[in-house]
């Protein structure tokens, strides 16, 4: 060990030293990028995780497929989508435990929008099992337009108990902030318009054969929908 030692000192002033040098800080900055990358990535999927833990959910948490829907109450092609799209396409890997759906609501069209994120946040907070149910119920009635007191009354018609708690919660600092991520989130995950929809890291088509598609490449799962016509163009209503 010493001779090796002894003759790189002798060589210090050659040029092999310098490569043989830059090669073993090359691997040593390389190694500590690489335990880096990975502590990072682990610590962007807790954060995702935890922000998700927040939300209401469809399905089995532990699947490797995940999808999430940025919507708003008030947005009519959102409302579209999670009623098409989910049952035609989705609906079925979540069932069989090969999907988790996600919903995130942005509330970013108008002051009625942000009630109803407030109220979700404040429902998946203190009345978890009817989130699912809620955001289902709610977006089978898409002719209305959605407020505080029609929050509340759809709420109380689903047999929910803990109105006045939730009633101060929307009211909570908590709940405005939780807004903010939700739009945050929505733009980190690169979506630009409503509704988003994002399986893993992709963004399909509003066609339920695109996001059948895409599910059974994910999954190696196939079945077959029925033929549906293209849905809509995905703008903002």
């Amino acid at each position: 060990m010493l001779s090796f030692a002894s003759g790189l000192w002798n060589l210090r002033h050659s040029s092999w030293f310098g490569l043989f040098f830059s090669l073993v800080l090359m691997m040593a900055m390389g190694g500590t990028a690489g335990v880096y990358s990975v502590a990072l990535d682990e610590q962007r999927e807790a954060a995702r995780d935890a922000f998700l833990s927040r939300s209401p959910m469809w399905g089995n948490k532990e699947s490797n497929i995940v999808i999430v829907e940025f919507g708003d109450f008030n947005c009519k092609a959102c409302q579209a989508l999670h009623q098409k799209v989910y049952r035609e396409a989705i609906e079925q890997h979540v069932r069989s435990g090969r999907a988790v759906y996600y919903y995130v609501d942005v509330g970013i069209l108008g002051k009625d929008s942000e009630a109803g994120s407030r109220f979700l946040y404040c429902l998946q907070k203190h009345d978890s099992a009817l989130a699912s149910t809620f955001v289902d119920s709610l977006y089978a009635r898409p002719e209305q337009h959605w407020n505080a007191s029609k929050y509340r009354r759809l709420y109380q018609n689903l047999k929910g108990e803990q109105l006045s708690t939730l009633q101060g919660c929307t009211r909570s600092r908590a709940a405005q902030a939780f807004v903010k991520e939700n739009q945050y989130r929505m733009r980190k995950s690169m979506v630009r318009e409503l509704p988003g929809l994002v399986v893993g890291d992709r963004q399909p088509n509003f066609n339920p054969q695109d996001v059948e598609a895409l599910l059974q490449e994910m999954s190696g799962w196939t079945v077959s929908i029925p033929i549906a016509d293209p849905l809509y163009t995905g703008q903002t209503h």
